[in-house]
Protein backbone atom coordinates (compact mmCIF):
# COMPACT_ATOMS: atom_id res chain seq x y z
CA UNK A 1 0.00 0.00 0.00
CA UNK A 2 1.72 3.08 -1.18
CA UNK A 3 2.54 5.94 1.65
CA UNK A 4 -0.16 8.32 -0.21
CA UNK A 5 -2.75 6.09 0.08
CA UNK A 6 -2.25 5.54 3.59
CA UNK A 7 -2.02 8.53 4.35
CA UNK A 8 -6.07 9.09 2.51
CA UNK A 9 -7.04 6.58 4.90
CA UNK A 10 -5.67 8.43 7.59
CA UNK A 11 -7.52 11.24 6.40
CA UNK A 12 -10.71 9.53 6.05
CA UNK A 13 -11.00 7.99 9.49
CA UNK A 14 -9.95 11.35 11.12
CA UNK A 15 -12.39 13.58 8.86
CA UNK A 16 -14.59 11.46 7.00
CA UNK A 17 -14.78 10.19 3.17
CA UNK A 18 -15.85 13.89 1.85
CA UNK A 19 -13.43 15.71 3.63
CA UNK A 20 -10.49 13.31 2.86
CA UNK A 21 -11.39 13.91 -0.84
CA UNK A 22 -11.13 17.48 -0.73
CA UNK A 23 -8.40 17.24 1.37
CA UNK A 24 -6.40 15.39 -1.46
CA UNK A 25 -7.45 16.88 -4.00
CA UNK A 26 -6.12 20.22 -2.31
CA UNK A 27 -2.46 18.29 -2.04
CA UNK A 28 -2.47 17.49 -5.37
CA UNK A 29 -3.32 20.98 -6.46
CA UNK A 30 -6.32 20.04 -8.23
CA UNK A 31 -8.52 22.43 -5.39
CA UNK A 32 -6.80 25.72 -5.82
CA UNK A 33 -8.42 26.98 -2.00
CA UNK A 34 -10.29 25.82 0.76
CA UNK A 35 -12.68 28.17 3.27
CA UNK A 36 -11.87 27.71 6.81
CA UNK A 37 -15.21 28.38 9.57
CA UNK A 38 -13.58 29.21 12.69
CA UNK A 39 -15.64 27.73 16.06
CA UNK A 40 -17.43 30.73 18.12
CA UNK A 41 -17.04 33.67 15.99
CA UNK A 42 -18.39 33.48 12.07
CA UNK A 43 -14.85 34.42 11.03
CA UNK A 44 -13.73 32.39 7.81
CA UNK A 45 -10.56 32.43 5.99
CA UNK A 46 -9.39 31.47 2.51
CA UNK A 47 -5.92 29.22 2.31
CA UNK A 48 -4.78 27.91 -0.67
CA UNK A 49 -1.59 26.37 0.16
CA UNK A 50 -0.08 24.35 3.79
CA UNK A 51 -1.47 22.17 6.16
CA UNK A 52 -4.43 21.97 5.29
CA UNK A 53 -5.02 18.97 7.27
CA UNK A 54 -4.41 21.94 10.66
CA UNK A 55 -6.71 24.54 9.37
CA UNK A 56 -9.52 21.45 9.42
CA UNK A 57 -8.72 20.39 12.76
CA UNK A 58 -9.30 24.09 13.99
CA UNK A 59 -12.58 24.58 12.26
CA UNK A 60 -13.45 21.10 13.66
CA UNK A 61 -13.10 22.69 17.52
CA UNK A 62 -10.08 20.40 18.43
CA UNK A 63 -7.32 22.85 18.21
CA UNK A 64 -7.22 24.68 21.59
CA UNK A 65 -11.10 25.80 21.80
CA UNK A 66 -10.59 26.91 24.96
CA UNK A 67 -7.93 29.06 24.16
CA UNK A 68 -9.93 30.78 20.89
CA UNK A 69 -13.20 31.10 23.37
CA UNK A 70 -10.67 33.32 25.89
CA UNK A 71 -9.73 35.18 23.36
CA UNK A 72 -13.04 35.71 21.50
CA UNK A 73 -14.29 36.81 25.30
CA UNK A 74 -10.87 39.07 25.22
CA UNK A 75 -10.47 41.24 22.90
CA UNK A 76 -11.79 44.42 22.03
CA UNK A 77 -12.29 46.50 18.64
CA UNK A 78 -9.74 49.14 18.18
CA UNK A 79 -6.86 47.32 20.19
CA UNK A 80 -3.62 46.92 19.58
CA UNK A 81 -2.05 43.05 19.94
CA UNK A 82 1.81 41.84 19.16
CA UNK A 83 1.66 38.35 17.88
CA UNK A 84 4.97 36.68 18.92
CA UNK A 85 5.11 33.93 17.35
CA UNK A 86 2.53 33.60 14.91
CA UNK A 87 3.70 30.71 12.95
CA UNK A 88 0.96 30.40 10.20
CA UNK A 89 -1.23 32.83 11.95
CA UNK A 90 -4.26 30.79 13.10
CA UNK A 91 -4.82 33.25 16.07
CA UNK A 92 -3.54 36.24 13.74
CA UNK A 93 -6.43 36.05 11.98
CA UNK A 94 -8.71 35.74 14.92
CA UNK A 95 -7.28 38.50 16.77
CA UNK A 96 -7.68 40.34 12.72
CA UNK A 97 -11.11 39.74 13.47
CA UNK A 98 -11.82 41.06 16.76
CA UNK A 99 -9.81 44.16 16.70
CA UNK A 100 -11.70 45.37 13.95
CA UNK A 101 -10.78 48.27 10.90
CA UNK A 102 -9.89 50.37 13.85
CA UNK A 103 -7.58 47.86 15.56
CA UNK A 104 -3.96 46.67 14.21
CA UNK A 105 -2.40 43.26 14.38
CA UNK A 106 1.72 43.26 14.93
CA UNK A 107 2.54 39.19 13.59
CA UNK A 108 6.19 38.56 14.17
CA UNK A 109 7.23 34.94 12.67
CA UNK A 110 10.84 34.19 12.14
CA UNK A 111 10.58 30.99 10.23
CA UNK A 112 10.97 32.24 6.48
CA UNK A 113 8.30 29.77 4.64
CA UNK A 114 5.63 30.04 8.34
CA UNK A 115 6.06 33.70 7.51
CA UNK A 116 5.57 33.25 3.55
CA UNK A 117 2.48 31.33 4.23
CA UNK A 118 1.20 33.96 6.88
CA UNK A 119 1.71 36.86 4.16
CA UNK A 120 -0.19 34.70 1.86
CA UNK A 121 -3.09 33.69 3.55
CA UNK A 122 -2.98 37.69 4.53
CA UNK A 123 -2.78 39.17 0.80
CA UNK A 124 -5.13 36.29 0.06
CA UNK A 125 -7.81 37.22 2.47
CA UNK A 126 -7.21 41.35 1.82
CA UNK A 127 -6.72 41.72 5.31
CA UNK A 128 -5.52 45.09 5.97
CA UNK A 129 -4.91 45.09 9.82
CA UNK A 130 -2.40 43.08 9.54
CA UNK A 131 1.68 44.15 9.94
CA UNK A 132 3.99 41.24 9.12
CA UNK A 133 7.35 40.82 10.77
CA UNK A 134 9.74 38.13 9.51
CA UNK A 135 12.03 38.20 12.84
CA UNK A 136 11.87 36.66 16.09
CA UNK A 137 11.15 38.79 19.13
CA UNK A 138 13.95 37.72 22.32
CA UNK A 139 15.71 39.89 25.00
CA UNK A 140 18.35 41.82 22.73
CA UNK A 141 17.91 43.04 19.04
CA UNK A 142 20.71 41.02 17.81
CA UNK A 143 20.18 37.79 15.21
CA UNK A 144 19.36 34.01 16.41
CA UNK A 145 19.63 31.16 14.94
CA UNK A 146 16.16 29.21 14.65
CA UNK A 147 15.83 25.41 14.36
CA UNK A 148 12.85 23.40 13.81
CA UNK A 149 11.97 19.66 12.69
CA UNK A 150 10.71 21.13 9.21
CA UNK A 151 10.55 24.77 7.10
CA UNK A 152 7.26 25.39 8.74
CA UNK A 153 7.18 23.11 11.86
CA UNK A 154 5.29 24.66 14.67
CA UNK A 155 8.33 23.82 17.30
CA UNK A 156 10.59 25.80 15.82
CA UNK A 157 12.42 27.88 18.84
CA UNK A 158 16.11 30.32 19.08
CA UNK A 159 16.74 28.08 22.26
CA UNK A 160 19.50 25.45 21.21
CA UNK A 161 17.92 22.19 20.92
CA UNK A 162 20.07 20.00 23.23
CA UNK A 163 19.17 22.27 26.02
CA UNK A 164 15.82 21.43 25.99
CA UNK A 165 14.31 19.34 28.77
CA UNK A 166 11.94 17.68 26.63
CA UNK A 167 11.17 17.94 23.43
CA UNK A 168 8.33 16.87 21.74
CA UNK A 169 11.39 14.79 19.11
CA UNK A 170 14.89 14.00 19.84
CA UNK A 171 16.94 17.17 19.40
CA UNK A 172 18.72 15.68 16.45
CA UNK A 173 15.57 15.78 14.64
CA UNK A 174 16.03 19.40 14.77
CA UNK A 175 17.81 19.16 11.49
CA UNK A 176 16.34 23.01 9.78
CA UNK A 177 19.26 25.68 10.84
CA UNK A 178 18.70 29.83 9.84
CA UNK A 179 19.90 33.08 11.10
CA UNK A 180 17.31 35.42 11.65
CA UNK A 181 16.82 39.17 12.60
CA UNK A 182 15.61 39.53 16.40
CA UNK A 183 14.40 42.78 18.30
CA UNK A 184 12.69 43.07 21.70
CA UNK A 185 8.92 44.14 22.50
CA UNK A 186 10.84 47.21 24.49
CA UNK A 187 12.91 48.50 21.18
CA UNK A 188 9.86 47.71 18.59
CA UNK A 189 7.17 49.42 20.65
CA UNK A 190 9.62 52.82 21.27
CA UNK A 191 10.94 52.70 17.54
CA UNK A 192 7.19 52.64 16.39
CA UNK A 193 5.10 54.43 19.01
CA UNK A 194 3.24 51.69 19.67
CA UNK A 195 1.49 51.20 22.90
CA UNK A 196 0.04 47.47 22.92
CA UNK A 197 -3.17 46.34 24.40
CA UNK A 198 -2.07 42.84 24.79
CA UNK A 199 0.80 40.44 23.36
CA UNK A 200 0.32 37.00 22.91
CA UNK A 201 3.61 34.71 23.39
CA UNK A 202 4.23 31.68 21.96
CA UNK A 203 7.75 30.96 21.64
CA UNK A 204 8.97 26.93 22.12
CA UNK A 205 10.66 27.71 25.28
CA UNK A 206 12.17 30.94 25.23
CA UNK A 207 9.06 32.66 26.50
CA UNK A 208 11.84 34.59 29.41
CA UNK A 209 13.69 36.03 27.14
CA UNK A 210 10.61 37.34 25.40
CA UNK A 211 9.56 38.92 28.59
CA UNK A 212 12.84 40.33 29.91
CA UNK A 213 13.09 42.46 26.71
CA UNK A 214 9.39 43.80 27.47
CA UNK A 215 9.64 44.92 30.99
CA UNK A 216 9.78 48.37 30.06
CA UNK A 217 6.70 47.91 27.41
CA UNK A 218 4.72 45.96 30.32
CA UNK A 219 5.49 47.91 33.19
CA UNK A 220 4.37 51.50 30.83
CA UNK A 221 1.51 49.98 29.29
CA UNK A 222 0.29 46.93 31.49
CA UNK A 223 -0.74 44.92 28.66
CA UNK A 224 -2.56 41.47 28.79
CA UNK A 225 -0.13 38.51 27.90
CA UNK A 226 -1.62 35.76 26.77
CA UNK A 227 1.41 32.73 27.32
CA UNK A 228 2.02 29.30 26.10
CA UNK A 229 4.18 28.50 29.01
CA UNK A 230 5.92 25.12 27.91
CA UNK A 231 7.67 24.32 31.29
CA UNK A 232 8.37 20.99 29.95
CA UNK A 233 10.90 22.00 27.73
CA UNK A 234 13.05 24.19 29.86
CA UNK A 235 15.32 23.54 32.85
CA UNK A 236 14.36 23.79 36.83
CA UNK A 237 16.36 27.29 36.72
CA UNK A 238 14.39 28.31 33.33
CA UNK A 239 11.30 27.60 35.05
CA UNK A 240 12.04 29.74 38.06
CA UNK A 241 13.25 32.68 35.96
CA UNK A 242 10.03 32.80 33.46
CA UNK A 243 7.65 32.56 36.53
CA UNK A 244 9.50 35.20 38.35
CA UNK A 245 9.36 37.49 35.83
CA UNK A 246 5.75 37.29 35.23
CA UNK A 247 4.67 36.86 39.17
CA UNK A 248 6.72 40.31 40.09
CA UNK A 249 4.79 42.28 38.01
CA UNK A 250 1.26 40.07 37.67
CA UNK A 251 -1.94 41.16 39.18
CA UNK A 252 -3.53 37.99 38.32
CA UNK A 253 -2.88 34.86 36.25
CA UNK A 254 -5.83 32.89 34.44
CA UNK A 255 -5.27 29.25 33.44
CA UNK A 256 -6.61 28.35 29.89
CA UNK A 257 -6.00 25.40 28.89
CA UNK A 258 -3.05 22.75 28.62
CA UNK A 259 -1.53 19.53 30.82
CA UNK A 260 -1.91 21.28 34.66
CA UNK A 261 -4.36 18.23 35.25
CA UNK A 262 -5.53 19.84 38.41
CA UNK A 263 -6.68 23.40 37.02
CA UNK A 264 -9.74 24.37 35.13
CA UNK A 265 -10.64 27.15 32.21
CA UNK A 266 -10.56 30.60 33.26
CA UNK A 267 -9.49 29.51 36.96
CA UNK A 268 -6.93 31.89 38.62
CA UNK A 269 -3.82 30.65 39.95
CA UNK A 270 -2.87 30.06 43.67
CA UNK A 271 -0.22 32.81 44.79
CA UNK A 272 2.38 29.73 45.13
CA UNK A 273 1.30 27.57 42.06
CA UNK A 274 4.88 26.68 40.51
CA UNK A 275 3.85 25.08 36.60
CA UNK A 276 5.75 22.80 34.98
CA UNK A 277 3.87 21.23 32.13
CA UNK A 278 2.66 22.97 28.44
CA UNK A 279 -0.55 25.27 29.29
CA UNK A 280 -1.99 28.49 28.06
CA UNK A 281 -2.24 31.22 30.62
CA UNK A 282 -3.46 34.79 30.28
CA UNK A 283 -1.18 37.19 32.38
CA UNK A 284 -2.82 40.85 33.52
CA UNK A 285 -0.21 42.96 34.72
Amino acid sequence: MSRKFKTFLKIKEQFGLSTAIELTLFLLGLRKQHVINYPITPLTIRVDKGPLTFWKLLERGTWEINLIRFITDLVKPGETILDVGAWIGPLTFLFSYLVGKTGRVHAFEPAPKSFSLLKGYTINNNVDNICLYNMAVSSVANSVMLSSPSPISDIATILKPNNLENPRIEATEYKFQQKCKCITIDEFCSNQSIHPDGIKIDVEGAEGNVLEGSIKTIEKYHPWCLMEYHGHLISESERQRTWSLITDKAKKIIYIEGDEKDLTYKMQLPPNFQPTKRSNYCVFF
